[in-house]
């Protein structure tokens, strides 16, 4: 068995990322960017969807890389994120949405400095 193998996702080294299977990347990506992905609940362009609702209690619901859109360089690896967040309906109000979906562009350096960028979020109305 390999070192690849053997080594958990998000303790992978980014020399070890570069050479491994596109489902490895996408693991160790979503581990490690995790916490910055579920940040985005407090980016403008997310809170001004939550605004529009009558749900509360906002969170991170789903994170997923997807594996095909992963490219590697020399000194970037970048992906696109599918990220859902979701809310819990307020019962005594009409419902008006409490799922937001969207995409992120994620992309990671050596040094496993994460940047996110064109984000795009929409509210998914009853």
């Amino acid at each position: 068995m390999n070192d690849i193998a053997r080594t958990p996702a998000s303790e992978l080294s980014f020399d070890q990322l570069m050479v491994a299977d596109k489902s490895t990347v996408a693991s160790s990506i979503e581990q490690r960017a995790y916490d910055k992905v579920a940040d985005l609940i407090n980016c403008d362009s997310v809170s001004s969807l939550t605004a529009r609702t009558n749900a509360f209690g906002w969170g991170l619901d789903t994170f997923e890389v997807d594996p095909d859109s992963i490219e590697v360089s020399a000194n970037e690896i970048s992906c696109t994120g599918n990220v859902q967040f979701t809310g819990e309906q307020d019962e005594d109000r009409p419902p008006c949405g409490d799922i937001i979906s969207g995409h992120v562009t994620i992309s990671i350096n050596r040094s496993f400095h994460i940047e996110l960028s064109d984000e795009e979020f929409d509210l998914d109305e009853y």
